[in-house]
């Protein structure tokens, strides 16, 4: 896996670039060969040799998982239409991009979470993540761009994914998507906000999926911390907040937790189904062989992950089986 340290990689620009190319390919029929490098074409006219803006770690690491996305050349499911949305929360509007898939549906609706260690994770990280879910399953994906740590605080994004959810039901049959049928799906960090969401709205989820989930950022719960924890949980006190294997839970969502072999945090996933199965929530564990992190061969569905995206489009299937 290639992990990307933001304190040794500068970049230049922001989200804006890929943005501009998911809007192209969903409405466009340009290759995606020429797709992929329109980025690095205005990139290099849009940036003054030498120079540049000073960002710090955080700023750096979400440009470098946006460019990685954007050079991506793994697979890239073609849609029936994608859609841009917004949902008012309070005086904040939080983008979302709705991804409909080929055929007559009506689909499941999956609201798929994009954070990447808490700090990072957006339209542009997941776009390919987003496609292939809802071409395989097939089902209606919806994908949100909440604030992220540490400019927003944990319970200002769980308050607008929850929005988002709550969305969801009085408008997702405009897109052909079904009501009856709304999954949650997390991976790494953006786990953490899952099982979040399925302890406040376990009634509103139909199924809650798991992915390597991080669900601890207390000191004790780690070997070696990692970078962005202190960044934004400093003391345990802090870490709790965000941590949902620190809480009290008294009920859940129905859960499919994904958990890796060589994954530093397998056991937080572990833990977590054993605390849903003796609150008697239907729960399913799924260990993979030999799997560490993901990251962003999860978002940029990585050869390895289609395997994973299938196992997941199954749950589903058999979870919402066609009207």
């Amino acid at each position: 896996m290639r992990t990307t340290n933001p304190a040794a990689e500068g970049l230049q620009g922001d989200g804006t670039i890929g943005r501009i190319m998911i809007m192209l390919s969903a409405r466009t029929n340009l290759p995606t060969a020429l797709l992929l490098c329109l980025p690095v074409l205005i990139a290099t006219a849009c940036t003054r040799p030498g120079g540049g803006e000073t960002i710090g770690p955080v700023e750096h690491h979400r440009r470098a998982l946006r460019m990685e996305a954007i050079g991506s050349t793994n697979v890239m499911a073609s849609m029936a239409k994608i859609q841009r949305r917004v949902v008012m929360v309070d005086s904040t509007a939080i983008p979302i991009q709705l991804y409909t898939p080929r055929g007559d549906g009506p689909f499941p609706t999956v609201l798929l979470l994009p954070s990447i260690d808490f700090v990072a994770g957006d339209m542009v990280t997941h776009d390919r993540i987003a496609r292939s879910i809802a071409a395989e399953i097939p089902a209606l994906v919806v994908l949100p761009e909440p604030g992220a740590l540490p400019e927003s605080d944990w319970p200002t994004v769980l308050h607008q994914l929850q929005s988002v959810l709550d969305w969801i039901p009085d408008h997702v049959e405009r897109w052909n998507g079904r009501t009856d049928c709304l999954v949650l799906v997390g991976e790494g960090s953006a786990g953490a906000q899952a099982a979040a969401l399925s302890t406040r709205r376990p009634g509103d989820i139909t199924l809650t999926i798991l992915v390597l989930p991080v669900l601890d950022l207390r000191r004790d719960a780690w070997d070696e911390r990692p970078w962005y924890a202190d960044t934004m949980a400093g003391n345990d006190r802090a870490a709790e907040q965000i941590s949902p294997l620190a809480w009290d839970i008294a009920e859940a969502s129905p859960t499919y937790v994904i958990t890796g072999s060589e994954d530093p945090v397998r056991d937080q996933g572990t833990e977590w189904a054993h605390r849903l199965l003796e609150l008697q929530v239907p729960t399913t564990q799924r260990v993979l062989a030999g799997q560490g992190a993901m990251g962003m061969e999860w978002a940029t569905v990585s050869p390895n992950v289609l395997q994973v995206v299938f196992d997941i489009a199954r749950e589903i299937r058999e979870t919402c089986p066609g009207e």
